[in-house]
């Protein structure tokens, strides 16, 4: 069976072209309903209900494209400074993305190898992550890890990092990173998971020997 091809709409740009097509419009809907076609009074009411539309946008003009865009830029500078309403609550002010400059706490986003006890930490948590599963709920996806309430804590800790920047709600727990410079986030880090590597020790042995 061979299914012709849907012809591509176009857009109705003369009255002629308009009158046409709701002529048929009407006409087909009244052969689908089982009514008796009358061509003329079909015509007759097609073009009564086009005047009536042409009055109304005559009367009701739509907006031009410029009217529009300046509705939509009002519109979004009143959200950016509800936005920024909020964060000047919470101590934060709002800058534009390319008037930032972003900040990289080294401790979590480069290679560790000059500090031994952060490599030994970062291997140990690693350790305790083994076998973590795929699953939106992070308290669900640790229950397969090594340790599962440590590699919560973990995920707890990562989590809290990465929203670091991010106010939080009234009522929240407090984000132990937040407004850190680079340097103190990575000692707070540091020592957040290292608090988790001393707690593994009793099950999986000392993680960090001083020599």
């Amino acid at each position: 069976m061979t299914v012709a091809p849907i012809k591509r709409l176009r857009p109705l740009l003369t009255p002629q072209e308009i009158r046409e097509a709701t002529i048929r419009d009407y006409t087909r809907a009244a052969e689908r309903a089982g009514v008796t076609v009358d061509a003329r009074a079909i015509e007759r009411q097609a073009v009564a209900d086009c005047n009536t539309a042409d009055r109304y946008n005559a009367a009701n003009p739509a907006p031009s494209a410029v009217q529009v865009s300046k509705v939509r830029a009002a519109e979004k500078a009143k959200r950016a400074a509800r936005r920024a309403s909020v964060y000047a609550d919470a101590g934060l002010e709002v800058v534009a993305p390319m008037q930032s400059t972003p900040q990289i706490v080294r401790t979590a986003h480069l290679p560790c190898e000059t500090d031994t006890r952060w490599m030994l930490a970062r291997g140990r948590a690693k350790r305790i992550m083994e076998g973590t599963a795929a699953h939106a709920d992070p308290f669900v996806a640790t229950r397969t890890a090594t340790v599962p309430d440590l590699a919560y804590r973990l995920m707890r800790i990562y989590a809290d990092f990465a929203t670091r920047n991010i106010p939080r709600r009234p009522g929240d727990e407090a984000n132990p990173f937040a407004n850190l410079k680079p340097g103190d986030t990575a000692r707070v880090l540091q020592r957040l998971v290292e608090d988790v590597c001393d707690a593994s020790s009793g099950r999986l042995g000392p993680w960090f020997v001083p020599k």
